[in-house]
C-alpha cells in the first residue's frame, strides 16, 4: 500500500455523514434535491472507476487481488464491476511497490 496519503479516514468519514444528512433531507419530504442526490452517487460512482484505473495502471499497477482483498471482495466481483480497468496494468515487470 502507498504511504502517501492525500484524503485521510477522518475526512472520509466527514463524507460519508455528509452524504448521508442529505439523503435524510431528501427522505423528509425535499423532492427538489432528489435529482442533487442522484448526481452525486454519479460523481462517486465516477470517482471510484477513476480510482482503480488510476492503481490499475503504471506506475502503481495493483493487481486485481490486491484489489479485492482492500475492498473485501473476490477478485472476480472487482474484475465484473470495473471491466474498462482490464488493460490498465501493463504486461511485464514489477510493480514499483513490488520492487
Amino acid at each position: 500500500m502507498s504511504t502517501r496519503t492525500t484524503e485521510n479516514p477522518d475526512y472520509a468519514a466527514f463524507l460519508r455523514r455528509a452524504i448521508a444528512a442529505h439523503g435524510r433531507r431528501v427522505a423528509d419530504g425535499d423532492i427538489d434535491a432528489l435529482p442533487e442526490l442522484e448526481a452525486l452517487a454519479r460523481s462517486v460512482s465516477a470517482a471510484l472507476d477513476e480510482a482503480v484505473a488510476g492503481l490499475r495502471a503504471e506506475p502503481n499497477a495493483y493487481s486485481w487481488q490486491q484489489l479485492a482483498d482492500v475492498l473485501g471482495v473476490s477478485r472476480q466481483a472487482v474484475m465484473k464491476r470495473w471491466p474498462a480497468a482490464a488493460g490498465a496494468r501493463r504486461p511485464g515487470g514489477q510493480p514499483h511497490h513490488l520492487r
